[in-house]
């Protein structure tokens, strides 16, 4: 089992940034959850969800995140992960947990749809 470290951040009114660091196992996986619940606590518009290190989620992490984008999207805001790993990608394609377009944002396009969808959402 590996540790996963968790950072939160905010960007900026309405806009948080979480970065987990490490395998998103299911020992690991209360990390994120706290993280994610701690992002979504201000209410935010818009939380990005960097997964540039994350080279392995287990089913849990993807529940989480799963569970998280639903509570966002009830509220009309939304989560979105970017900078997915190509083994992470394929397992987030196959599960459908995010729509296509969203599946390869690096974090330049991740800045750029978030600042669209709170722009749109004024």
């Amino acid at each position: 089992m590996s540790d996963l470290k968790v950072k939160v951040e905010e960007l900026g009114k309405g806009l948080g940034l979480v970065t987990p660091k490490g395998d998103v196992e299911w020992e690991t996986s209360p990390a994120l959850k706290k993280a994610l619940t701690t992002a979504v606590k201000g209410s935010p518009r818009f939380v990005l969800l960097d997964m540039s290190q994350v080279p392995y989620i287990a089913s849990a992490g993807l529940a989480i995140i799963f569970e998280t984008r639903k509570k966002l999207n009830e509220k009309k805001a939304e989560l979105v992960p970017f900078g997915l790993r190509a083994t992470t990608r394929r397992v987030f394609k196959l599960v459908k947990l995010l729509p296509a377009k969203l599946l390869g944002l690096n974090k330049e396009e991740a800045r750029r749809y978030a600042a669209e969808f709170l722009e749109k959402s004024k």
